[in-house]
């Protein structure tokens, strides 16, 4: 494997050879071989709140550490239940922030006040003010320590797909509010079909964690592993259903989560 150089913000150039890479989450671990440098922390992703101040760091328009020093932009967390698309790539478990995140600033850190890292910094919508987003650290820390433990992630997979379910709000005529995910189709000899879930069938807790839109759904699948075990509480002409499934590896060319 060819050796590549990382070049660090003290200006030092480090060879790294070793490389793993997660292409649908868009997350990747580079290694390097150096001595005295500190590792950043982690910090609990359970503890952010809308609100709370972040910093993100990076090198905007690409500006290498040799020419130009790194920028450090300040804001506050906008939403924790955003996603958006880019090209055919979800991003789901994402921050929202204010803070400035420019073209180039991908793979830097979001950081909390205590200089924990909460997020990498990942995407900026250019057509709107202040809207840029970070990859969840509970998103990326799992990616991470499986890519350095096994040298691969397999993304855990249902074989499903699915849309947010609507109910009606009592007292407000006509106003809807997302209560679940609805099965659209459940992909023939998949765990999930195996285990019995079956199209129009209406998922609203994950492992006892409630589920009332898509974006619930994909966080708490994306932080599992294909192998572990999950427990679905679903609905199906209203009689309530416990469906346990041994989660798979997801296919490549699928488009089922």
């Amino acid at each position: 494997m060819a050796v590549h150089p990382v070049v660090l913000p003290n200006k030092q150039i480090y060879d790294a050879d070793d490389f793993w890479t997660d292409d649908f989450m868009d997350v990747a671990v580079v290694k390097i071989d150096a001595d005295g440098l500190q590792a950043a922390s982690f910090g609990d992703p359970a503890n952010l709140k809308v609100g709370d101040a972040v910093v993100a760091l990076g090198y905007p328009l690409g500006i290498s550490p040799l020419d130009g020093g790194m920028t450090v932009t300040a804001g506050i967390v906008s939403n924790l239940e955003n996603w958006f698309f880019i090209d055919e790539t979800p991003y789901f478990d994402v921050i929202q922030t204010d803070a400035a995140i420019n073209p180039g600033n991908s793979g830097g850190p979001m950081i909390n006040l205590q200089g924990q890292i909460i997020g990498i910094n990942s995407a900026g919508i250019l057509d709107a003010q202040n809207m840029g987003f970070a990859i969840s650290v509970a998103t990326a820390r799992h990616i991470y320590e499986s890519l350095v433990a096994d040298g691969s992630y397999s993304q855990p997979y249902l074989g499903i797909d699915i849309d947010d379910y609507y109910d009606d709000i009592s007292g407000f005529p006509g106003a809807e509010a997302s209560t679940g995910v609805e099965v659209l189709d459940v992909e023939s000899g998949s765990v999930a079909a195996l285990a019995g879930l079956r199209d129009g069938d209406v998922i609203y807790q994950f492992n006892g964690q409630a589920v009332t839109s898509f974006s619930d759904l994909l966080r708490f699948l994306w932080r599992m592993n294909a192998g572990d075990t999950v427990v679905l509480e679903t609905k199906r002409n209203g009689i309530e259903r416990t469906i346990t499934i041994t989660l798979d590896e997801r296919p490549l060319s699928s488009y089922y989560i």
